[in-house]
Parts: C-alpha cells; structure tokens; sequence
C-alpha cells in the first residue's frame, strides 16, 4: 500500500504518526499474528505525539518504549479472563486417552475454542460447519495458531475452512498426532 506525500506530511504533522514501509508494515502484522492478542493496534513515528493523539493515560505514557507493548501484551495474557465454555487439552493429555475419550477430548476442545472466538453465548452445532456460523479468515487464523500452541503440530489454515465442522475438524487433527 502507498500513500501520497501530502498525505503523509499531513499525517505526520497532525498525529505524528508515520507510514509504514510494506516489510516493516508485514513484519508488524505477523508478529501480532503470533502473540494471539484480540486486539492490537501498530503506529510507527514520534512516540509522544501518537500518544497525545489516542489521548493514552499518564501511565501508559511513561512506559519505556513503544516496542515493549507487544511483549508486556504476551507476558499479561495469561491474565486475561477465559471463555467459560473454552476447554484446556494438551497434547500429552490427548495422546494418553483412550482411543474413544480423544475424539470427545478433541471436540470439546475445539468446540470451546470456536465458542469464544466467535464469541457465542450458546453451545454450538458440532456438525455445522464452522464458514457458516462467521469463522472468517482472520478467526480462522487464531484457532490455527491456539491449535498449534496448544497441541504442538502443525495444521493447515485450509483444514479450519470449506464447510469443515468439528467433528470433521476433530478427526483430522487426531489423525495428525
């Protein structure tokens, strides 16, 4: 993406916020991707103007740099609160069941984790698929990476869209381990 240079100068000058350079700018966004933080927001120019600009609080203006935001975001999201309906599975809890317990484990599992990232008050269908109840891409890129961080395998963006549901979803990730 580019923007113009008046654009620019007035951007700098009103918020003293700065475009991105595209590999700053992607770098930016795949380590948000990374942290699995609901929300993030990436600025780039003088420090104190943008944050006289988002009107931050007086704490947050004395932090130390705006770099540490991202870690201090990782190292507090344990603090965050879970979804009553998220389900904790690890790996090795996995493994260890019983060959009937795993796919009620892993559907329970990923049932919890759809539920609070579509953030649904209900339980959901387990044999609805996923595309049709508002998983879009950008969710669908939070339930890989919590899938991955949680179970330690790898598992491919395409296996959590196309009409998959989570029994479908289930099996394929126990025939991964």
């Amino acid at each position: 993406m580019r923007i113009d240079e008046d654009a620019a100068n007035f951007l700098e000058q009103v918020t003293g916020m700065r475009a991105l350079e595209t590999k700053t700018g992607l770098e930016a966004f795949n380590r948000a991707l990374v942290a699995s933080i609901s929300q993030i927001i990436v600025v780039h120019g003088h420090y104190d103007r943008i944050l006289n600009t988002l009107e931050l609080s007086e704490k947050t203006k004395k932090s130390d740099s705006p770099t540490g935001k991202l870690k201090d975001a990782e190292t507090n999201k344990s603090d965050q609160a879970s979804s009553p309906n998220a389900t904790i599975l690890t790996r090795t809890e996995l493994t260890n069941a019983e060959p009937e317990r795993k796919i009620v484990l892993m559907e329970d599992y990923l049932a919890g984790l759809v539920e609070e990232k579509l953030r649904l008050k209900s339980r959901l269908d387990r044999e609805k698929a996923l595309d049709n109840m508002g998983l879009n891409s950008l969710i669908a890129v939070e339930l890989q990476k919590q899938i991955q961080r949680d179970l330690h395998l790898e598992i491919r963006i395409t296996s959590l869209v196309k009409g998959v549901n989570i029994r479908n979803l289930a099996s394929q990730i126990i025939e991964l381990l």
